[in-house]
């Protein structure tokens, strides 16, 4: 990733992001017992150009369906991340985002299984691969750590886009369900922010005098603070999801879309080559829905149920 400052008409090229540190190296940390699978053998699967179609059946009959992106689909890893008996999924790869400036290019892809093998979706961009270093071991739970970078001027010193902060939340797993976890954890407190700044004479050479606070991002699977709204009809031309506005956004972004019957749930995580979200999205219709963790007109995770 490059930075880019413009000032009047210059153009003054900067240090990549991926050489300011988070501030915590995950390779230090314990990490919880996950096996690396073989995915054909705990899914159906399905693979097509741009897209990964995973299948399967919980104990009472109801079937599911996940819809991915094809390079987000690299590694399958298995373990109990909530707790509850049952083995859950984390799903490592490359996109769906490209890899810009501010756009991470790798990304975690969650399954929390209930008891009945139904899963329940959490989905977060990561800024670095190894991914599943991310899921960590503290105090005798498995917490989810999400290092994300903003470009809030931290130093007031250094010229615009070449300081800002890296801000590690900690996410915890409850009953298939993600919430943040705050405060001291492992020795740790959370949310944890370490500033970064360039030193580049260009930085220098031209001092923002100001700085402001670091980003901190709401995002959760639960339903505390959910919205109820509902789905528009969408236009083919817009990446974005048409809802009945929402905190001023009439339109959003999901990281994860929940389509339940009697019979079935479909699952779609996004996907920039693919349309699995905008198909769900017709299926689910203009209907109800419930959207978790709201932040900057992106969902963490959309929920539609349809009656029996």
């Amino acid at each position: 990733m490059r930075c880019l400052i413009l000032l009047g008409l210059a153009v003054v090229a900067v240090a990549a992001v991926d050489d300011t540190p988070a501030g915590i190296d995950l390779k230090k940390l314990a990490h919880p017992a996950l096996t690396k699978v073989r995915p054909g053998a705990v899914f159906d699967v399905a693979v097509s150009p741009h897209e990964v179609i995973l299948s399967g059946k919980g104990k009472s009959g109801k079937t599911w369906t996940v819809h991915l992106c094809g390079t987000c689909f690299e590694e399958v890893w298995r373990g109990d991340l909530d707790g509850n008996g049952t083995d859950d999924y984390a799903i490592t790869g490359s996109g769906p985002f490209n890899n810009t400036r501010k756009d991470p290019a790798f990304s975690l892809a969650i399954l929390l299984m209930d008891a009945d093998g139904m899963p329940v979706p959490f989905f977060t961009p990561l800024f670095h691969a190894d991914a599943v270093d991310h899921l960590v071991q503290l105090d005798g739970k498995v917490r989810l750590l999400v290092p994300r970078y903003d470009e809030v001027p931290s130093d007031e010193r250094v010229g615009p886009y070449c300081s800002g902060h890296w801000v590690t939340q900690a996410y915890g797993f409850t009953n298939m369900l993600v919430e943040e976890v705050r405060g001291l954890t492992g020795g740790t407190r959370f949310p944890h922010v370490r500033n970064w700044a360039y030193t580049h004479p260009e930085c220098a050479n031209h001092p923002i005098g100001f700085s402001g606070r670091a980003k901190v991002v709401e995002v959760r699977t639960t339903e505390k603070n959910a919205i109820r709204t509902k789905l528009l009809k969408r236009d083919e031309t817009s990446l974005k999801l048409p809802i009945e506005p929402v905190e001023e956004c009439a339109s959003m972004f999901a990281d994860a879309m929940v389509f339940d019957t009697a019979g079935s749930r479909e699952v779609a995580f996004p996907n920039l080559q693919g349309d699995g979200q905008y198909r769900l999205a017709d299926k689910i219709g203009e209907a109800a829905v419930e959207l978790r963790g709201v932040h900057e007109c992106t969902i963490s995770l959309l929920w539609a149920h349809s009656n029996p």
